[in-house]
């Protein structure tokens, strides 16, 4: 009967001694009955398990006074094969006429696929709740991180139906840095209060999700009033989507727009100086020319003339004589102002024999004029510079030297010409009064404004630094082509 039993099906005595051996134990010990029978069934133990073994399996007797006549337990048992292998333990006590403990069977199964299965499927599930709980987490966070940037956009993003009265389905809580209110406050056919658009823009703000619609995408810009009565311009940037929505992004531009209004001010402002400046030196050119070509050579036939008509008159004593002689000295003084003006407006040495000699003749002629002591440098300077530098910096050596002469009261100066890599500096400086930085900011002074805007045009930088009682440094660093 025992051996139709699919499961091990053994019976020992109160010793664990086997007196029953089923087919289906040997299918799953391994064990044939003639092996095992009188033997222990201490035999399809590990021997580090016989210590763990629970009591009421140890002891089936003890269990049976306790009143526990049948047990389920799952644990470790050994193949033949050595093996291990877990099975399903129901024990049952055995009890003879009068009713004492005889002995006990067990009904044992092996489930160690099943077990292995279960703990698969159990690590799958935790690995699949961990998982489900981290990306929570990652949804969590990048709903986070969308709401944060979202926040922080300075631009705000929407979306519409794509039919019907395309009506908002989505704006971005940070709709009252643009719009002066928050989501809800105004649903309809577009982010904004279209009683607060311009008039003049409202019918193309209206149809708008329309126009997205049918091209497929869409800019435009138009003039919103806020609730501070203030105007701003507005950027809206739409696109059609799949999923018949239309998709936007609306951005206030006002402070682009006045920047780009000041950066084109400000490029018509340095073209107009820079024509101003060329028209300016062009003057200079012509004027310099008329009164050394012209006033000059008739200045040089007037002393010539006074100095014939003087030899004429006889008589050292002659009056007329002294007279011609002091209207000949007169006339020499003022060609000598005019050749020194001549050369204030326009160099010819600039163009004959280079910056380096303009400036030491530049240098020399104040120090002629003035009682201070004026010094030139010149320290590895290409023999030929750009035009345009040339000029540059001899406007504002002749600049700076002008202010020595006429506010600084200094008793010494300097101009030193060099260069560095890619780049000719010019230094002025002097032991002067100096003056206040501020101030002279403030005032907008005409001279540093021209030297400034100079050395912009020719792409350079020019920095100053003067103070009360302290002197004066001007510096200039152009860029020049390298050789």
């Amino acid at each position: 009967m025992l051996g139709l039993v699919h499961d091990a099906v053994i019976a020992s005595d109160l010793n664990g001694v086997v007196q029953a051996w089923n087919t289906g134990a040997h299918r799953v010990y391994g064990y044939t009955a003639a092996e095992m029978i009188g033997r222990n069934i201490r035999e399809v133990y590990f021997p580090e398990d016989l210590g763990q073994i629970p009591g009421d399996i140890e002891n089936p007797v003890q269990a049976a006074a306790d009143g526990s006549e049948l047990r389920d337990v799952t644990l470790r048992r050994r193949h033949k094969s050595g093996r291990q292998m877990l099975v399903s333990l129901r024990i049952a006590t055995i009890r003879d006429e009068d009713g004492r403990v005889a002995g006990f069977v067990t009904c044992s199964n092996d489930i160690t696929q099943r077990k292995c299965a279960e703990d698969a499927l159990f690590q799958a599930h935790a690995e699949l709740e961990q998982r489900i709980e981290e990306r929570t987490r990652e949804l969590r966070t990048s709903r986070e991180r969308l709401d944060h940037l979202l926040l922080s956009s300075p631009g705000v993003l929407y979306s519409t139906h794509s039919s019907e009265h395309f009506q908002l389905t989505f704006l971005s809580r940070n709709a009252e840095s643009v719009f002066g209110r928050m989501p809800g406050d105004a649903p309809g056919e577009s982010p904004c209060r279209l009683d607060r658009v311009h008039i003049d823009d409202r019918a193309a703000v209206k149809h708008f999700p329309a126009q997205v619609v049918a091209q497929g995408s869409s800019r435009m810009e138009y003039r919103y009033l806020r609730a501070t009565g203030e105007w701003r311009i507005v950027r809206d940037s739409a696109v059609a989507s799949a999923g018949r929505e239309v998709v936007g992004y609306c951005l206030d531009i006002t402070e682009e727009r006045a920047a780009e209004t000041a950066r084109l001010e400000k490029e018509r402002l340095s073209l107009f100086a820079e024509a101003l400046l060329t028209t300016q030196e062009a003057e200079r050119k012509r004027i310099s020319r008329e009164l050394h070509d012209d006033l000059s050579q008739r200045l040089a036939t007037l002393i010539l003339d006074t100095g014939i008509l003087e030899q004429s008159l006889r008589g050292p004593d002659n009056p007329v004589k002294a007279q011609l002689r002091a209207l000949k000295a007169q006339a020499a003084s003022i060609s000598d102002t005019v050749r020194a003006l001549a050369h204030q407006l326009h160099s010819a040495g600039l163009e004959q024999f280079g910056l380096s000699a303009a400036l030491e003749n530049e240098c020399a002629e104040v120090k002629r004029r003035c009682a201070a002591r004026v010094r030139f440098r010149a320290r590895a300077v290409p023999p030929k510079l750009p035009e345009n530098v040339s000029l540059c910096l001899y406007r504002v050596a002749q600049e700076c030297l002008r202010n020595v002469v006429r506010h600084s009261n200094a008793t010494d100066a300097s101009v030193t010409l060099s260069t560095r890599p890619g780049a000719i500096v010019l230094r002025v400086r002097d032991n002067g009064c100096g003056f206040d930085m501020e101030e002279v900011r403030r005032r907008n002074s005409l001279g540093i404004v021209s030297m400034n805007e100079r050395v912009r045009l020719v792409n350079g930088k020019l920095t100053l630094d003067s103070r009360r009682e302290g002197g004066t440094v001007v510096e200039a660093i152009v860029p020049i082509p390298l050789a």
